[in-house]
């Protein structure tokens, strides 16, 4: 699995068999697949706090030419993570299956879901584009 760090723009090669895009909250993160490929879409998140990420399905855009998978919530690991502990950040993470060609907008939305709020504190757009092979 390959890293991609984050920027404005965030694009996969269509060699990548399997890729983690992730961006700076509210940067745009695009990504390109062949059919058939996978990948993952990690976002920051402090559960502990009361704040989730979760796929905002009524405003996304054509999901039917991807299968998406939530993964949840997953604190570092590795001998640079610190000891779990509360309000330290880990990362939400959704598998995404490229289905067929076409393009996509998946919505992503930053709550407190106990909190009766009209909009959502934070919002991540990704795009999708399934290339024709």
């Amino acid at each position: 699995m390959s890293r991609i760090s984050p920027s404005r723009r965030i694009s996969v090669a269509l060699a990548l068999p399997f890729f983690l895009a992730s961006a700076a909250l509210g940067e745009p993160i695009s990504l390109r697949l062949a059919p058939g490929a996978r990948g993952e879409i990690a976002l920051e998140e402090t559960p502990s706090t009361g704040y989730v990420w979760r796929m905002d399905v009524a405003t996304s855009v054509n999901m039917k030419i991807l299968g998406i998978e939530n993964l949840g919530f997953l604190r570092p690991a590795g001998p640079e993570a610190a000891p779990a502990r509360i309000g330290a950040p880990g990362v939400h993470k959704w598998a995404v299956k490229a289905l067929a060609p076409g393009s996509a907008k998946v919505l992503f939305v930053l709550e407190r879901p106990f909190e009766n709020r009209k909009r959502p504190v934070r919002m991540q757009d990704v795009d999708v584009t399934v290339e024709s092979r």
